[in-house]
């Protein structure tokens, strides 16, 4: 197409559209350079083509009379376009050059608070704001590093704290003071081993027990001292805690050991049965014991001499020798002290000590040698509630900072109101004034208990204060008194200020109104104000702060607007409804006494009329007019309130002078704009008005805190909210500099911070305290405010020495320090210069003292008020390097031997003997020593290996943990408590921290490392000190380098959510939120354990999760010798113990923590990789580092595996018929035993609820099932009741009102209709017939009303009735009558419920309590055909989806007697609807008296099985899996997959879902596949509890739909598919849940999500699971909706990946068979190979040896020599078809097996997939030594790690699977890794080629992971794929130079 044609005219209707799109082309600016095609949306109903060809203008208005387009000129190309600014700048296009644009700083007016704070970038500056603003004006993130000047070094790194205390920082940053903790309560429990040798429930709990003991203990590891204590006494296991890790490992003692037909010597000269014996007898007695040769030892005799001080005689070379080097001391921390005054670990430490040092060092006391030390406190007293602590090991006496956050008001002795008594004490010790409580609650005599306008009561000083701090924002707000204010803010500081009751009345400007403002509400219609009208507005009655009833607001805000005076609502309902809020309730003298003195008066008891005194005498008060809100002028303030008491009215002040004139009332009113109708729409909530587009400024956008702003709106360009005063912050979530208390907003809703009010002249800074108040001052100066001089005078305007002569001019007075003179008031004083400077001076200096300052201004500006002489040396920045580190709170000493293979000795000086410590002193000397050997693991499964490090100073590295191992947590999400509670505090959504209980961290801080390579163009290299050279940092010296990833949920405070801009590393939204993360790790690494070799962090990439997740790289020392465990712990460590991290992890953190190694690196850290990294599942076994002492594999099976071989192929389609016979499998039960009464038999099936009588029973059933013994299904679509029926819901909705209507008909004139009340309270609401009249009661919280019909109920006939209540007040009228109305007792009138709503009746267990209010304890006998609840009409069909369950209901009309289903001349009962119950004579029995005799006596059964009487006569035996036969006497011996079916009547019980070794609180994933033969029943159930309450997870089918229901303790959540399940057909069910949100999907088609209500996250599951059924349905909870069982066959269920429908997972059953129709059930697999099922597939997997479809196929083994092995060189890529002989391009499954023999750390095994971009693959490397496989089915890759490592030039064989999204991982005789990847697609998709040794395709290499594009060097042998010997030359594809390996 060359040209693009302009449509000809349409029709009117077409033309209509056409300019529709015009607009929407028009609004969002669409480019037009190409010919564009738009699809007009469903609405238009056809497709607009809009052809538009080589156009260089932009759509404008298309005219409506057909007029062709027109098009303006392409204006210049815009500068600023896609520049992207951050830190607050803006872009601004060259007037000259619009082409060009730069980012320019908005004006940021700072105030001149002198605040001082240290920045990132090493310099100081006097506040936040300054730092800001440098921030912008460099365009570099300058992080608050804290608060006070830049010192040289950390405060806390000269002190060191010791019994219990630890190191805090003042608030000004410039000193420390030892404390310790206050309380424990809220400090997570993690438990730290003292140094006592006790256990602690946290490092919180050690510091309270050393403190309050004077004991000098401290933490000596994280864990307990002996974690092996739990398994002392087992005689099955074996323990043995890590040396190095303090973790334990347990092993199976060397009497287990396999048995071996080659014997060892061992390196002690005894002779062992296996190298597991000899590795294991080692472990249990402290040894290293080698192998020295096959066979028996032939050398005897041992050491002639034998061998002292506890040395081994060791056998080496063939002779004996004693030696203290096979001695290996475990990790259990048990210390004691010698007599040579050292510390040992253990007395095995001891032992080995006496055995280097050869001398006898005998015990002096148990526990370490300091233990004992006397305490300095003890005789130290210290004055005024002060503490003693020991500091730098003197005692000093310390006032407590923090106290516990209850608020508890008392009134101090000085006149001053506290918090708490704490607060009081603290106060009293800080000013060193003796301060007692006066009384409890605040003080009566301040003056400032009436502030108003906005005013904050300063307890303090005992002033009403305005606080004017206000953010310097551009958001207008027009105000009530016709002017505009810059922002919110300022309009409420003039209103405090003034004293005037100022409003906003629009956001925006003030916009004229023909020559006036409206104002107070009203709006501008044709140049007049008019009021906005209240047309059809509900009666819903306010009573006004003028006295005054209105009909609603609305009504209320029209007066106000008439009336031009503020009119607030009091309080809900009518102004004379009852006492204040709520009312007495204890009559109406009370009530009286109440009123008086809630108007100010006082009440007289002795006055017989008029007790309500006003004794107010305004005579003497000066003239001052007021203006009341009742609109009239009052002569003083004290009239008002006269006037107020008088005449009982909430009469409130105004303003302050006369009232205005009141304009006339407008005669017509209109409504206001609504937000659709604005520029940019609404925003979600369908009322705020966006700002912009992309709902720029609405709420959910903007996130503003809701306490510390007005409204939740910001400035769409900065994102700023729009703060109250002294409020700062971008979301208006913490106090600006200089003002505090931002809990005062959240709890006493005060109007801003307070202002801190510091005096000038005695402080050394303007901010304060945040919870105090308490100003920072300088020496000797006291007071809250630093206003007290030493001697207890006021401090004066030159401070303490002004004496009686102060200086009245400039020229008696000489300023210091940089200050200047200021005459004011007759008076002369010195001020400090202002923070502020010109443009020309904002360079950064350097000051004599050593630091670096933002500017001159601001380094004289400090200096003066810290009363320092600091000139400027030189400009810019300090040119020393700024590095201390922390010096570290003192250890015991311990000793370790080193084992001789060790390369490093550490010889400790002063005692002459070697020894190795995990850290290394000053003292000790390093010498080298030769390489060590590594000994190897052996082949068998349970054998142990022991590792040793190659070297001391860059040990091998490891993997990180796997990323699902659970913590051993066992808190319930749910249950009775139910979980995580809904209090969500005000301080925690401020964003402020709380005050904490524990002061400071148990760890010291190290010093501030910065350098000036900050501020140099490149940046720091990641050693944190070297400035890089370029971007790309070739001159950054190497370090080790750690990858991680951590799930975030808040940073510096703020929820963060993941947005697209965070894509790019550019973006200034990337920029600030990864440098954000980047300091606070920063700092929480350079104060944890391993600080010594930390460098740097830096954030590589930001992802998506319900939060965010950062992927950061860590960067150590080269030669570090710190492991992925140490590290990950001590960041664990210092996020639990700090209380300001800046960064928030998800909980439980050690589930959101990854850390894994990339090794030695000096590549640049800019590069950005993307990293996705699957959940992983692996099995229960320890493995311990490579560096540790020892790891150990624990088998998971005692037999010696075998390698096996599987094929998949089809199955022949097979036909399923209703009914399965009885074939079962081996498996061992429970006897049954048999019960006495009759109802312990369970006679009642499907859930029904067995009751006795006169030695026989009725069964009452759940809804849909009747019967005799609820065996029949009943379909009802108008249910009927019989007296002990029930149908429930979800709770009414009823607090204020709530309407009402049913039509029911009864056969009784007796029973409940419909009830529903407050669990345990005593609001309730209940609809009953009593004697033939329908009776309303209900109780909203002082006392029931009742409300009786007088229409008579008539027995069959149809009737309706209608409710409707009002609060207090309601009105029922039945069959149209007039309406009865009542009213409850005054008092609460909100009706709270939150029970399930029933109707027709209630549970049994409720009757007695609905009895007491009702009087009626029987249900409704009848039937109810309609319920409209508020409007809403319930679906009471059966299945109806508003039912949540029911008992005993049935069909209006039906007779279950009528036919008699009762037989032999037995008479029937109608008990319940739709249920019935036989009389038998003549000596029948039976449900239906169809036996002549009880057929189950005598029991024909086997013992093992329970006799079930058939209602239609006879019996049946249900028989346990593992027997068959009619009585199930046959011992059932056939094989088969364990594929069990069900009946309908069976269940399988299996071990609960949580015993998997799963965390499944937060999250699960569960597969199930299954053969359904009926549309309904119970496919699984597991809960908490038994009694059908607490938390529990369901599936079942319901009419042909699966329903997905899980409950965390607030309620259900019910997620159905989409469509009916396919029945006789194999189906996979995926189901998914993430806290609260879950999914289900069929087949994985069409995924249904649901969410469960409220706030509880965690599903706590404790009980069995039941498959397919259960043994009594009254145990299950009722939310479930289950009643049936499953008829059908259920072939797997899979948790997170691990099989567990397993016959050794089987508890017990009853009547389940195995399912005959599948081919697994017949023996289709050869020579012990073991059939899978895939759907109507299967595959064999074969045992070692053989192999094809049937493991038909022997495979010969090769000698040794004769093996084929290639040989890989890095460059040789072989290919091969992936199916052996053929291509397939789809794959269900994946099996591969391969030997390999490496040293390579890097190199891609294995490879198959599609060769292009983006698509599916399989692979298998080598990543730092170990295998790895990952598999991409086209949703995220999932990666499956080995924890062996295979680059130890040795044979190991690698199990490589994949089965749908399963996948499975297994190196050497390692327990197998799982995982499976996400919900989404099941099936490879290749293009049929298999490669081995790497890829040629380098696009395909490109997009896997960077270790997967080397090649792989090494050999490779023994190649199966599929269960199908692969020729690794014969079966080659290319033609590659092939090299042949050693195959030994």
């Amino acid at each position: 197409m060359t040209s693009c044609q302009y449509p000809t005219p349409l029709p009117e209707r077409d033309r209509m559209y056409q300019h529709k799109v015009s607009l929407v082309v028009r609004y969002f600016m669409i480019p037009c350079n190409i010919c564009l095609i738009l699809l007009a949306t469903s609405t238009l109903g056809f497709a607009v083509l809009l052809f538009l060809n080589n156009c260089r203008s932009q759509l404008v208005k298309h005219d409506m009379q057909h007029k062709p387009v027109h098009f303006t000129p392409v204006p210049p190309p815009d500068g600023c376009r896609g520049k992207l600014c951050g830190f607050g700048a803006l872009c601004e296009r060259d007037p000259t050059d619009p082409s060009k644009g730069e980012c320019v700083c908005k004006k940021i007016v700072c105030t001149s608070v002198v605040a001082p704070v240290c920045g990132s970038d090493s310099s100081t500056y006097s506040n936040e704001c300054e730092l800001e603003k440098a921030q912008c004006h460099s365009q570099r993130r300058i992080k608050v590093m804290r608060r006070g000047p830049c010192a040289l070094k950390d405060p806390c790194s000269d002190v060191t704290c010791s019994f219990g205390s630890t190191c805090i920082q003042s608030s000004d940053g410039l000193s420390a003071k030892c404390m310790c903790p206050l309380s424990c309560e809220n400090v997570p429990k993690n438990v730290v081993c003292g140094s006592d040798g006790l256990d602690y429930q946290s490092e919180c709990e050690l510091n309270m027990k050393a403190c309050a003991a004077q004991k000098n203990i401290r933490v000596h590891h994280q864990g307990r001292c002996d974690p092996c204590s739990d398994t002392l006494n087992s005689l099955s296991m074996a323990c043995r805690v890590n040396p190095k890790t303090y973790k334990q490992f347990t092993f199976a003692p060397a009497d287990s050991c396999p048995p071996d037909n080659t014997p060892i010597c061992a390196s002690d000269g005894h002779t062992y049965d296996s190298e597991c014996q000899m590795e294991r007898t080692a472990l249990q007695n402290n040894l290293e014991l080698k192998k020295i040769s096959s066979g028996s030892c032939k050398e005897k005799g041992g050491c002639p001499n034998g061998c002292k001080f506890n040395a081994m005689c060791l056998l080496e070379n063939g002779e004996f020798r004693c030696s203290c080097d096979p001695i290996q001391c475990d990790g259990t921390y048990k210390p004691l002290c010698g007599m040579d005054g050292k510390t040992y670990l253990n007395d095995c430490e001891r032992k080995l000590e006496e055995c280097w040092t050869e001398t006898d060092i005998p015990v002096k006391q148990q526990g370490p040698c300091d233990l004992n030390l006397e305490s300095p406190c003890l005789k130290k007293t210290c004055e005024f509630g002060a503490v003693c602590v020991v500091k730098n090991s003197e005692p000093v006496c310390e006032c407590s900072d923090a106290c516990p956050q209850n608020q508890d008001p008392v009134c101090g002795t000085d006149g001053h109101t506290y918090s708490s008594s704490c607060q009081m004490k603290a106060m009293g010790c800080a000013l060193q004034k003796q301060i007692q409580m006066k009384h409890k609650g605040p003080c009566a005599d301040e003056s400032c208990t009436n502030c108003s306008f906005g005013a904050i009561c300063d307890a303090q000083t005992g002033r009403c204060v305005c606080p004017k701090g206000c953010l310097e924002t551009r958001q207008p707000v027009c105000g009530s008194d016709g002017m505009t204010y810059e922002n919110e803010c300022k309009l409420n500081v003039e209103a405090c200020t003034k004293q005037l009751d100022l409003r906003v009345v629009a956001h925006g400007e003030c916009k004229t109104c023909g020559s006036t403002v409206c104002s107070w509400g009203a709006r501008c219609v044709q140049n007049q104000c008019e009021c906005q009208q209240c047309t059809g507005q509900p009666v819903n009655p306010v009573c006004g702060s003028d006295g005054i009833t209105y009909d609603n607001d609305c009504e209320l805000r029209l007066v106000s607007c008439k009336k031009q005076r503020k009119i607030d609502v009091a309080k809900p309902g009518v102004c004379d409804e009852d006492c204040g809020s709520g009312g007495s309730g204890s009559g109406s003298e009370t009530c009286e006494q109440d009123r008086c003195q809630r108007y100010g008066g006082s009440w007289d008891d002795d006055t017989e009329e008029d007790r309500c005194v006003c004794d107010f005498s305004c005579q003497s008060v000066p003239r001052s007019p007021v203006c009341g809100s009742d609109g009239t002028t009052y002569t003083s303030d004290c009239e008002l309130k006269k006037a107020r008491c008088e005449k009982q009215l909430d009469l409130l002040l105004q303003s302050q002078g006369p009232c205005p004139a009141i304009p006339s009332a407008p005669t017509e009113l209109i409504a206001s704009q609504h937000c659709s109708e604005t520029v940019y729409g609404c925003c979600q909530d369908s009322k705020t008005a966006a700002l912009g587009v992309g709902l720029a400024g609405c709420p959910s956008v903007c996130q503003c805190n809701h306490y510390g702003s007005y409204g939740g709106t910001c400035d769409p360009s900065t994102g700023q909210c729009s703060c109250k005063p002294g409020v700062g912050g971008l979301k208006c979530d913490r106090c600006e500099p200089g003002f505090w208390n931002f809990r005062g907003i959240v709890t006493e809703n005060m109007s801003g911070c307070t202002p801190c009010n510091c005096d000038e002249v005695g402080s050394v800074r303007d901010d304060c305290e945040q919870m105090s108040g308490l100003c920072s001052c300088k020496p000797g100066v006291k007071g809250m405010k630093c206003n007290v001089c030493p001697d207890g005078s006021k401090m004066g305007a030159n401070g303490c020495d002004k004496g009686p002569e102060a200086p009245k001019s400039c020229d008696e007075l000489v300023c210091h320090f940089g200050a200047s003179c200021v005459e004011m008031n007759r008076q002369a004083h010195c001020e400090c210069p202002s923070p502020d400077c010109d443009e020309k001076n904002k360079t950064k200096v350097c000051g004599s003292d050593g630091v670096t300052y933002a500017d001159r201004c601001q380094l004289r500006t400090i200096a003066c008020r810290q009363d320092k002489d600091i000139t400027v040396e030189h400009l810019g920045q300090c040119k020393e390097s700024i590095e201390l580190m922390a010096k570290p709170t003192p250890f015991p000493t311990t000793h370790r031997t080193t084992p001789p293979t060790a390369r490093v000795k550490i010889t400790k000086q002063r005692h002459g003997h070697t020894t190795t410590t995990s850290s290394i002193p000053d003292s000790f000397v390093l010498e080298a020593l030769p390489s060590p050997k590594v000994v190897e693991a052996g082949n068998d499964s349970s054998s142990f290996t022991t590792h040793r490090p190659t070297t001391l100073n860059k040990p091998p590295r490891t993997s990180s943990p796997p990323l699902d191992s659970s913590p051993d947590f066992d808190e319930s999400g749910s249950g009775e408590p139910s979980g995580d509670e809904e209090t969500v505090s005000g301080m925690e959504e401020s964003g402020e921290e709380p005050l904490g209980t524990t002061v400071g961290t148990t760890t010291l801080p190290a010093a501030e490392e910065r350098s000036s390579c900050d501020n140099t163009p490149f940046g720091c290299c990641p050693d944190g000190k070297t400035a890089a050279t370029s971007s790309e940092g070739t001159n950054c010296p190497s370090t080790m380098r750690f990858s991680g990833l951590l799930h975030l949920d808040k940073v510096e405070g703020q929820e963060v959510f993941y947005t697209p801009e965070m894509e790019d590393p550019k973006s200034e939204l990337f920029g600030e939120t990864a440098r954000s993360i980047e300091g606070a790790l920063n700092e929480l690494f350079r104060k944890s354990d391993v600080r010594k070799d930390f460098k740097s962090v830096r954030v590589k990439n930001l992802a998506p999760s319900n939060s965010i997740i950062a992927f950061i790289e860590i960067h150590f020392s080269p030669d570090t010798r710190f492991r992925v465990e140490d590290i990950e712990g001590a960041l664990l460590k210092q996020l639990k113990a700090s209380k300001d991290t800046g960064i928030i992890v998800k909980k439980p953190e050690e589930e959101n923590i990854r850390i894994t190694t990339y090794g030695l690196s000096s590549v640049p850290f800019f590069t950005t990789t993307t990293t996705t990294v699957a959940s992983v599942t692996t099995p229960t076994t320890t493995i311990l580092s490579p560096t540790s002492a020892f790891t150990t594999l624990r088998p998971t099976t005692t037999r010696r595996p075998f390698t096996s071989r599987r094929t998949t192929i089809a199955s022949p389609a097979t036909t399923t018929p209703s009914q399965a016979p009885m074939t079962t499998v081996s498996l061992k039960n429970r006897l049954m035993v048999h019960a006495n009464r009759l109802c312990d038999s369970q006679p009642c099936r499907h859930g029904g609820t067995c009751e006795e009588e006169n030695n026989d029973f009725t069964c009452i059933c759940p809804a849909g099932r009747g019967g005799a013994v609820c065996e029949k299904v009943i379909k009802y679509f108008i249910p009927s009741f019989g007296g002990k029926s029930y149908l429930a819901f979800q709770t009414m909705r009823a607090y204020h009102t709530v309407r009402i209507a049913m039509e029911f008909r009864a056969s009784e004139m007796t029973g409940i209709l419909l009830y529903n009340d407050q669990k345990g309270k005593k609001d309730f609401l209940s609809l009953a017939l009593v004697e033939g009249h329908v009776e309303l009661r209900f109780n909203t919280g002082s006392g029931t009303a009742s409300v009786i019909s007088k229409v008579l109920v008539r027995p069959g006939r149809w009737h309706q009735l209608v409710v409707v209540r009002n609060r207090r007040n309601a009105m029922l009228s039945v069959d149209n009558e007039p309406s009865v109305e009542g009213q409850s007792p005054p008092g609460t009138d909100g009706l709270n419920l939150d029970t399930d709503l029933f109707i027709g009746g209630v549970l049994e267990d409720m009757i007695p309590d609905v009895k007491e209010r009702t009087s009626v304890s029987t249900g409704l006998v009848g039937c109810i055909r309609m319920l409209d609840v508020n409007n809403f009409v319930y679906n009471l069909q059966e299945n109806g989806d508003s039912i949540l369950y029911g008992s005993g209901v049935g069909e209006c009309g039906n007779n279950p007697c009528l036919p008699n289903p009762c037989k032999n001349g037995a008479s029937c009962q109608v008990k319940e609807a739709e249920m019935f119950h036989c009389k038998c004579v003549n000596g029948f029995s039976g449900p239906t008296c169809a036996d002549a005799h009880n057929p189950c006596d005598p029991n024909k059964c086997h013992p093992s099985s329970r006799c079930q009487v058939l209602p239609e006569g006879g019996y049946k035996c249900e028989c346990p899996m593992g027997r068959e036969g009619k009585h199930c006497e046959k011992v059932s011996d056939k094989g088969g997959a364990f594929i069990p079916y069900f009946t309908g009547d069976s269940f399988l019980e299996l071990k609960g879902l949580h015993l998997y070794g799963q965390d499944l609180r937060q999250k699960f994933s569960l597969t199930v596949v299954l053969l359904a033969n009926d549309s309904k029943g119970m496919i699984f159930y597991n809960g908490q509890k038994t009694d059908g309450k607490g938390d529990f997870i369901s599936l079942s089918l319901n009419d042909g739909i699966l329903e997905f229901r899980y409950d965390l303790g607030k309620g259900p959540a019910v997620i159905r598919s989409k469509e009916k399940i396919k029945l006789n057909e194999w189906n996979t069910v995926s189901l998914e849940r993430a806290s609260r949100k879950g999914e289900i999907s069929i087949n994985g088609k069409d995924p249904v999500r649901g969410e469960a209500p409220n706030q509880h996250t965690d599903l706590n599951l404790k009980e069995s699971l039941f498959v397919g059924g259960a043994p009594d349905f009254r145990k299950i909870a009722r939310a479930a909706a289950i009643k049936d069982g499953f008829k059908g066959a259920i072939q797997k269920i899979t948790l997170m990946g691990i099989p567990i429908l397993k016959a050794d997972n089987a508890l017990h059953s009853s009547d389940v068979s195995m399912y005959p129709y599948h081919p697994c059930s017949t023996p289709v697999c050869e020579n012990g190979g073991r059939c899978n099922p895939l759907l109507d597939n299967y595959e064999c997997v074969c045992r070692h040896g053989f192999a094809g479809q049937h493991c038909q196929d022997a495979i010969f083994e090769k000698s040794a020599g004769d093996t084929e092995a290639i040989a890989f060189d890095g460059h040789t890529f072989i290919e091969y078809h992936n199916g052996v002989t053929k291509s397939e391009k789809a794959l269900l499954v994946n099996k591969f097996e391969l030997s390999i023999r490496t040293e390579a750390t890097h190199g891609l095994i294995l490879w198959s997939g599609k060769g292009v971009e983006r698509s599916d693959y399989i692979a298998l490397a080598i990543v730092d030594g170990r295998v790895q496989m990952t598999y991409d089915l086209g949703s995220k890759p999932v990666v499956l790690r080995s924890s062996v490592r295979v680059n130890t030039n040795r044979w190991i064989r690698i199990k490589a699977s994949r089965a749908l999204r399963d996948g499975s991982l297994q190196v050497g005789n390692e327990a197998a890794v799982t995982g499976s990847s996400p919900l989404a697609a099941t099936q490879l998709d290749t293009d049929g080629a298999l490669w081995l040794g790497g890829l040629e395709e380098l696009s395909v290499a490109r997009r896997l992971p960077k270790a997967y594009s080397t090649g792989f060097i090494g050999c490779v042998k023994d190649m199966i794929v599929d269960g199908v010997q692969l020729h690794l030359v014969e079966d080659a594809l290319n033609s590659p130079k092939i090299l042949h390996c050693s195959a030994k």
